[in-house]
């Protein structure tokens, strides 16, 4: 575990599979958790959302690692996600949902002719261990590409509907990147492409 003490608030990194009991006891006198994990861990939340209750924590914040998309079939993960908010339900819990949507940082992801060969090679690797991994990670991917570029769900119009609420209405002064102004400054070689591991 590690906690930032130079922080107006705590930062504690924490095995979220341990012992709920560690997890209670890390959150204990905590108003606020804030769970910030990998998409791959979204299930592990709910030790972390139980240790949170059994604590006493006033407001859980999920981790939201997805775009905007319905439950229900469109996005498997967006179910996942889905099966973790119903368990903080049960609990009766306080959460907040932050989605942010589709990142456009790493919408035009660069790779080299080599990058792709070795990806390639890992992943026929890998489906030949195991074909049922190869065919959910493909699912993940597919799954974002139809709802993004097909469907259409990360659009701001759709995600009112589904009673998102938009930052720029919550915060009138907030003016986020626009996706067209990013793009321009990464081909002008103004900034770098931030994650330029995804």
């Amino acid at each position: 575990m590690i906690v930032a003490t130079d922080c107006v608030f705590p930062i504690v990194i924490a095995d979220i599979n341990g012992p709920t009991e560690d997890l209670v006891e890390i959150q204990r006198g905590i108003d606020v958790t804030i769970s910030a994990i990998d998409a791959g861990s979204i299930h592990a939340q709910k030790n972390l959302a139980t240790a949170a209750k059994e604590a006493g924590v006033k407001r859980f914040v999920p981790c939201a690692w997805i775009t905007v998309a319905p439950a229900g079939g469109v996005m498997v993960t967006r179910d996942h996600k889905e099966d973790v908010y119903n368990h903080i339900k049960k609990l009766h819990l306080p959460f907040t949902v932050i989605d942010v949507g589709f990142w456009h940082q790493v919408s035009f992801p660069p790779v080299s002719y080599g990058e792709l060969e070795t990806q390639r090679s890992e992943a026929r690797a890998n489906y030949e261990r195991d074909p049922t991994n190869a065919n959910f990670g493909m699912r993940q991917f597919t799954d974002y590409q139809y709802s993004k570029y097909v469907r259409g769900d990360n659009q701001i119009e759709y995600a009112k509907y589904l009673g998102y609420l938009d930052a720029q209405g919550l915060f009138p002064d907030f003016q986020p990147i626009k996706f067209r102004d990013f793009l321009r400054d990464l081909l002008d070689g103004k900034i770098e492409k931030p994650h330029y591991e995804m």
